[in-house]
Order: structure tokens, then C-alpha cells, then sequence
């Protein structure tokens, strides 16, 4: 999400308009003829298309040119930020911009470059922002869906591991084990910062009935991931609070099986959930760690 946005006239680098999101402005109109300069001598003194996008002092300037609109567009973001991302904004805006002005070459004729008269862009973008923060929203809750229901899957293989290759002695051990290791996880200082949170993620850890032999989830609270949005849960946290609980899976296994034993169920059982999931999990960020969790008895 872009923090700064410049509208400057291409062939004079005359800043048009300039809005900053996180209220910390820049210098804008020294900026922005320093922007369009780089711009200009990439173009000319190098000849280049232009720039795409650079990293300067601590943040990613990404560029958008319309030549037929004599318009350049620059955004400027933390360094982190998908220069691709950015850009697909600023087409966005360049449309909204050029068709709320009725802009073309021939526009410039009469030597429109008053600051003033495009300030009331500003309204037509904070709208345009608040569309792209409810779909970062949106894309954050199905990440965090996504997430939960892998774990969800990958926890849910572990009990019918336990259950397939082990005799019944060691199968309820390991069972009890596991059954008694979620109430332990409300004494994590993580808990205590956002138990509402927690209590989503119980709904994704499976118990088993030892009477029934069932599997069975906590939906006591009848709280919902969607209807409190993400109830301030980060990605990150959520991958650490999981890996704990595969660990301790892990431990529980090792006390009943031997290395090589261990080592064939998991290239059995589990290495084809990573291979079916592969570029997914690779995309979530969490293969590496899940690799070396599964697939490597560490005790």
C-alpha cells in the first residue's frame, strides 16, 4: 500500500498533485522534480524506457509512465512492498486521474498545471485507499484460513498415524499426551496478550475422544474467524503456535518408535502432503519449517 503518491506533467516535471498517506510529507515539490529528473536522465542520458522502480533511502519509488497523457505517476512504499503491486495502483489512479480531468496531449495546449485545481483528487484517492485496504483484508483472512486448515490437516494425519502404526497401549498413551498438551498452551504469554485469538485457534486442534475413539474440535465458545475479522492474529504467531504443537506430537511419537521406523512412516505419511502442497506451502512461507519438522527425527 502505497505512502506517498506524486502526479507530475512529464515534460516540464511539474508536480500537478502530491498526497502522502501517513501523514509525514515530503518536500514534495523538491522531491518530486529530483524524481522526474532521474526519470528524465535514465530516459535520455542512458537510453532506457525509463525507470521501473529503485530503492532509495529506505523505500521503494515505484514509477508509471503515459506518454500520451504527458503524465508520470510515482509511489513511494516501505522497500518491502511488490514494485508489481504498486504499479497495478498506479495504472489505477492514472485512469481515475485522466478521466476525472478529461486529460489528453491536447489538454495541455492551454497550459493546465494549476496545483490547486487537481487538489480535490485527494477525495477520489482516500476512497480508491479504502477499497485496497478492505481487499488486503480480505486476502489476509483467506491467508490465515489457509494457514489454519493446513495445520488443521497435517494434525489430523498425525492422530491417524498414531493410531494406524501403533498398538493400542502406546496408541491412548501417546493420544493422552496429546489431549492434555492444549490446555497447557494457556499458560503461553501469547495467550494472555490475545486470548480471544487463541480461542480461534483451539477450533483447529484435534482432540480425541479416548471413549469413542473419535476425533473431535473445541467449538464451545462459538466464536468465528470471519466474523471477527482476524481478531488481531499475525500470520507469524499463528505458524509458531502450530509448530509447537507438531513438536510436541513429535516427542510424544518418539518415546514408542525408532529412528528408521519414524523416518519410513513420516516418508509414508507426511512427504506426500508436502510434495502434493508444495508451491502453496512455499507461497505461505512455512515449507522450510514444516520440511524440517516432519521429515527429520531430532530428538
Amino acid at each position: 500500500m502505497m505512502k506517498h503518491l506524486w502526479v507530475i506533467k512529464k515534460d516540464s516535471s511539474t508536480m500537478l498533485f502530491y498526497h502522502s498517506f501517513d501523514n509525514a510529507p515530503f518536500r514534495a515539490i523538491i522531491v518530486s522534480g529530483l524524481l522526474a529528473a532521474l526519470n528524465n536522465f535514465s530516459e535520455i542520458e542512458i537510453q532506457e524506457q525509463g525507470i521501473q522502480s529503485i530503492e532509495m533511502h529506505d523505500m521503494r519509488w515505484t514509477y508509471l509512465v503515459s506518454s500520451k497523457h504527458n503524465l508520470l505517476l510515482i509511489a513511494a512504499d516501505i522497500k518491502e512492498q511488490n514494485s508489481k503491486v504498486m504499479r497495478s495502483q498506479l495504472k489505477i489512479v492514472l485512469n481515475l486521474f485522466v478521466i476525472k480531468y478529461h486529460i489528453d496531449l491536447k489538454y495541455w495546449e492551454d497550459g493546465a498545471a494549476n496545483l490547486q485545481f487537481f487538489e480535490n483528487f485527494k477525495f477520489t484517492l482516500k476512497s480508491l485507499r479504502r477499497e485496497w485496504e478492505l481487499v488486503d483484508e480480505s486476502r489476509n483472512i483467506g491467508t490465515l484460513l489457509d494457514i489454519l486448515r493446513i495445520f488443521q490437516q497435517i494434525l489430523i494425519k498425525y492422530i491417524k498415524i498414531i493410531r494406524t502404526y501403533f498398538k493400542k497401549k502406546a496408541y491412548l498413551h501417546i493420544l493422552r499426551k496429546i489431549n492434555e498438551y492444549s490446555p497447557q498452551l494457556m499458560e503461553w504469554d501469547e495467550y494472555h496478550v490475545n486470548p480471544q485469538g487463541f480461542k480461534i485457534l483451539k477450533y483447529y486442534i484435534p482432540m480425541v475422544n479416548l471413549t469413542k475413539g473419535i476425533i473431535t474440535f473445541d467449538f464451545s465458545s462459538g466464536e468465528s474467524l470471519v466474523d471477527e475479522e482476524n481478531l488481531g492474529l499475525e500470520p507469524e504467531y499463528m505458524k509458531s503456535f502450530f509448530y509447537g504443537i507438531i513438536r510436541h506430537y513429535n516427542d510424544a511419537i518418539k518415546e514408542y518408535v525408532t529412528e528408521k521406523t519414524w523416518y519410513d512412516i513420516q516418508c509414508r505419511e507426511l512427504l506426500p502432503i508436502l510434495l502434493s502442497k508444495w508451491d502453496h506451502l512455499q507461497h505461505l512461507n512455512i515449507l522450510k519449517e514444516l520440511t524440517k519438522i516432519l521429515l527429520i527425527y531430532d530428538i
